[in-house]
């Protein structure tokens, strides 16, 4: 298990030590906070009074051991980059102290604390970091154009129950005017959060086309469940750097004519309806960009190819899309994920890349 130095669930952190043994910790000291909301006095101040007020919380107390450990991290770091952040403007003829896109900033912070200093498993790290970066939505999830989907996009990230946790000490740990209204808004979040079925638990979905469609704004309803005819299969084979191609795939007794190599991967490759290859089914091969005519026509051997340059055939009307090592890569995933490259992949396309080695 996973432990946060110098916490012993059930007794107060040794404060002195942490701030001997963690920069960062130090740091917050004279990091100034606007009076209007924080009272209470610099950041190192609050940072104290938040974790005192979440290991009093009867929830929090109710947590295993691991939990609990968690939750303390994310609240001795929810607010390390303030330090950077913290500056002074004019708002409405009245000078602010604020310190924006901290918890954005917080979240790299914590990730490369937890990882160089702190040596936490990657679940916990994340766990951590997401708590981090997204410690104000409870606050203001009632104010986003979309609250539903605001906060049912935060349930696949984290906790939302440890998130509502970590928000009520962070309104607890300071002190302000409209302390009673901050916290009659953690509760609306609990409430969002149970009548979208992810208190405490990731939201499910019909489908993952389904997801997508609604995180992306293209769906107003989580439990939609599309028709999804843009089914196709990716395999990406990769080894030594350098190393020519010499396998074909063989699928339900078709052989692909497909090859790739690390060295050829500068091509323009577009997928299109186009006229049948003998073996092959329609809309399942890959189609290259021909320098030598203003055509698109298959490549059984790509390493032959010369690179070339974005184009539209206007033979086919098809795009080309310019191949590198990374956008391949990128290309592939995005056309999994159901994003832009979507429009460019057609119906049933059995799309296999090869680099194999020789």
């Amino acid at each position: 298990m996973w432990t946060f130095p110098y916490y012993i669930p059930g007794q107060l952190p040794d404060w002195q030590a942490l701030e001997r043994r963690f920069s960062w910790f130090a740091d917050m000291k004279d990091v100034p906070q606007d009076p209007e909301w924080h009272a209470e006095g610099d950041v190192f101040t609050h940072t104290k009074m938040v974790c005192e007020a979440l290991l009093q919380l009867p929830e929090f107390q109710a947590l295993d051991e691991q939990e609990q450990h968690i939750l303390f991290a994310a609240a001795i770091l929810h607010d390390v980059e303030k330090r950077s952040t913290t500056k002074r403007e004019i708002e409405n003829g009245k000078e602010r102290i604020v310190s924006p896109h901290h918890a954005k900033k917080g979240e790299h912070t914590a990730r490369t604390l937890l990882y160089t200093e702190l040596a936490a498993p990657f679940a916990v790290r994340e766990a951590i970091a997401k708590l981090v970066r997204l410690h104000g939505l409870p606050l203001w999830a009632i104010n986003k154009p979309n609250p539903d989907r605001a906060i049912i996009a935060a349930s696949l990230q984290v906790n939302t129950a440890h998130l509502a946790m970590l928000a009520k000490a962070d309104v607890l740990g300071r002190i302000c005017c409209d302390q009673q209204d901050i916290l009659l808004r953690v509760d609306l979040f609990r409430e969002l959060c149970e009548e979208n079925a992810c208190w405490g638990k990731a939201r499910t979905f019909a489908s993952d086309y389904g997801r997508y469609l609604y995180l992306n704004g293209r769906s107003e309803m989580p439990d939609y469940q599309p028709f999804d005819d843009q089914t196709f299969e990716v395999y990406a084979m990769c080894a030594i750097a350098g190393r020519q191609v010499a396998a074909k795939t063989a699928t339900s007794g078709n052989i692909l004519p497909i090859y790739l190599c690390f060295r050829s991967m500068r091509f323009a490759v577009s997928v299109n309806s186009i006229p049948q290859i003998p073996n092959i089914p329609p809309k399942q091969c890959v189609w290259v960009k021909s320098r030598q005519k203003n055509t698109c026509e298959p490549v059984r051997h790509l390493s032959s190819m010369r690179p070339i340059s974005t184009a539209t055939c206007a033979v086919n009307g098809c795009r080309c899309l310019p191949i590198t090592a990374h956008v391949c890569i990128s290309f592939i995933w995005k056309c999994l994920t159901r994003n832009y490259y979507r429009k460019t992949v057609t119906a049933n396309i059995l799309f296999r890349m090869m680099c194999c080695t020789a």
